[in-house]
């Protein structure tokens, strides 16, 4: 039950939040500052990447973790953004996909967490951090 609780606790914070943002929003006319959209109109509005280009690199992230796992698709996956999406070459997009997956492994063995399994483990078993 311990490992539901923060989530839990942090799902209904954000839940709350939303309601009453929602709600503000309703009685709100469409001048209010609630509606300002920062990064229409500045730097952000010129970024190179689109809203759902970016959108589709946390989606393909989603899936490699059903698929195979939360550690080898986060090992995909930032291989890939900073290879691709960086620019970086093939030696700095590894050491910093290493080095990020070094950190979450750490962090993970020092709160002794377990990592969300995916489909390959339901068929093979594999060790931590991989199962």
């Amino acid at each position: 039950m311990g490992d539901k609780i923060f989530p839990l606790t942090v799902g209904i914070v954000t839940f709350v939040g939303c309601i009453l943002l929602l709600i503000r929003m309703m009685r709100a006319p469409e001048t209010d500052p609630v509606f300002v959209d920062l990064e229409s109109g500045g730097e952000d509005a010129q970024a190179p990447h689109g809203l759902w280009a970016t959108m589709a690199w946390f989606m393909g992230l989603l899936v490699l973790s059903g698929l195979f796992g939360l550690v080898i698709a986060l090992s995909l996956f930032l291989l890939g953004f900073f290879r691709l999406r960086a620019g970086l070459n093939w030696a700095k997009a590894a050491v910093y996909s290493a080095s990020g997956i070094a950190f979450i492994l750490f962090l993970a063995w020092v709160l002794n967490r377990d990592f969300p399994p995916g489909l390959l483990q339901h068929f093979v078993s594999l060790p931590w951090p991989l199962k």
